[in-house]
């Protein structure tokens, strides 16, 4: 039998540790007016599917664009 990656487990033992994969902090994306430009042109002139692929490709939510959308 194969031992499992050591790595997967957090040592229970000693919590002062941090986990190397996981930053201390997380920081919040800033996106450029050009950037917000070019995303929410392709938003609109997109299908259905492809607003849902652009979704994930940016990594933002659509509510995110129907907020951009109101401040244009």
């Amino acid at each position: 039998m194969l031992d499992p990656d050591p790595t997967l487990y957090v040592m229970e033992s000693n919590p002062t540790i941090p986990n190397p994969k996981v930053s201390a902090k997380a920081t919040r994306r800033r996106f450029t007016a050009a950037e917000k430009a070019r995303i929410l042109d392709a938003y609109d002139g997109a299908s259905a599917i492809e607003k849902a692929a652009q979704c994930r490709r940016e990594r933002i939510y659509s509510s995110l664009l129907s907020n951009r959308r109101k401040q244009r």
